[in-house]
């Protein structure tokens, strides 16, 4: 006669089992207990100073240092112009360069450099148009001076 196996409960199978403790939202945990305990690493009572200490720093070792060249007080807090917009993205050039390198790295340096080519193109646009209303203005004035060159002299 053929047994049939019997998994406990909140086993997988190979004798593992699940963690006994609920979150907040009063779902299972999904984690595997420790060797010879009921509880993962996170829920074991003999390790709650460890495990409230870990969730304090929430990841802070493993974030990005910024940039030695970054001076947050150098980012503007309004962008009003297009210094203020240069500024800012000297800043973001400087912490994307800070990043390891992939795919996701270059695609936003390719962005950042089509934003560069954009505001550098309006600036010079812009310093066109000052030129033309310059130009302009002595024109107006030549106008007014052939029209009464008595005024003028």
């Amino acid at each position: 006669m053929d047994e049939v196996l019997q998994l406990e409960e909140g086993t997988n199978g190979d004798g593992r089992k699940r963690c006994k403790a609920f979150n907040l939202r009063n779902e299972p945990c999904s984690a595997w207990v420790m060797k010879g305990k009921d509880y993962c690493w996170v829920h074991e009572p003999t390790n709650k100073e460890a495990s409230d200490a870990a969730r304090k720093l929430g990841g802070a070792t493993n974030q990005a240092k910024h940039s030695s060249r970054v001076n947050p007080g150098q980012i503007p807090d309004k962008i009003r112009t297009i210094d203020d917009l240069l500024a800012l993205l000297d800043y973001c050039k400087d912490e994307l360069l800070m990043l390891r390198n992939g795919l996701s790295r270059n695609k936003a340096i390719v962005g950042l450099v089509e934003a560069y080519i954009k505001i550098i193109e309006k600036g010079e646009f812009q310093d066109h148009v000052g030129v033309l209303e310059g130009k302009v203005d002595e024109l107006k004035d030549l106008v007014e001076r052939a029209k009464d060159p008595r005024r003028y002299r």
